[in-house]
């Protein structure tokens, strides 16, 4: 069973409430050589996951084929993985809206794998333990942004019943209370048990509302828009772009700086 299968309807905790209803929604961009990076699209919007866009690997295509999902832009909600890129961009819950495509309580590229990446993939107590089974949990676990009510209720729901103690848990510790299935007992990697949610269409770059980036990233950065044609406007915007960088002259932890804020302004 999913993880939400476990928890209670009527469970209700005002400051899980509050704390879902204002969590950034996060993507962290590409550095890896051949993929677009956050000066070729700075001024537009974040590109899906099609090919064309030289923006996600195949891995994420696959998942997407097998769940029926469109090309995505990802994101997680509240937390910023190092491991995809070098820059963090928190986007506000608002920037969700006529976006939303569909939600898991988890990182649905660690759960289905291809056959022959099924030994990396997240541990489950699945039986038999295939691609197919695989793909199933996903889809039973999928929140569709037409579910009533919102899945930021359903995340509600889930930070109180599993991390009951507090919602800061969802930062500092895998969950207090184990899942059907023992996902969230059997690994230790954060993204086994931290929301997945998928747009259809990426928000604008510089609609984040805070980020934060590594020092090499933010020498390109500047480089780049430092040899842009930009009009008068561009430049206005960019400039309170800037102003909401929470490392300004880069950090290489920078995904733990835009979490401390994240934290600062959710819980």
């Amino acid at each position: 069973m999913p993880p939400m299968d476990g928890v209670p309807a009527d469970l209700s905790d005002p400051r899980a409430d509050g704390t879902a209803a204002r969590m950034p929604l996060v993507h962290v961009c590409s550095g890896r050589a051949g993929r677009q990076q956050l000066w070729e699209f700075v001024v537009g919007e974040i590109p899906t996951s099609a090919e064309a866009n030289r923006y996600a690997g195949s891995g994420a295509r696959f998942v997407e084929d097998q769940l029926g999902y469109p090309r995505s832009v990802y994101f997680y909600a509240g937390r910023a993985h190092p491991g995809y890129g070098q820059v963090a961009l928190a986007f506000p819950p608002g920037s969700e809206a006529g976006r939303l495509h569909t939600v898991t309580p988890f990182d649905t590229g660690g759960v289905a794998k291809r056959e022959a990446d099924l030994p990396s993939a997240f541990r489950l107590n699945l039986a038999p333990d295939s691609v197919e089974g695989r793909v199933e949990f996903c889809r039973r676990a999928t929140i569709a942004a037409d579910h009533n009510p919102g899945w930021r209720v359903a995340f509600a729901r889930w930070l109180a019943y599993y991390f009951p103690t507090s919602s800061v848990g969802y930062w500092d510790r895998p969950p207090e209370r184990p899942d059907p299935d023992g996902m969230y007992t059997s690994n230790t990697d954060w993204p086994a048990w931290t929301w997945e949610i998928r747009f259809a269409a990426g928000p604008r770059v510089l609609d984040a509302e805070r980020w934060a980036a590594d020092p090499a990233h933010m020498t390109e950065v500047r480089r780049h828009l430092a040899e842009t044609d930009l009009t008068p406007e561009q430049v206005d915007e960019l400039e309170q772009f800037f102003g909401r960088l929470e490392t300004p002259a880069g950090d290489f932890t920078f995904n733990e700086a835009l979490e401390r804020w994240i934290r600062s302004n959710s819980l």
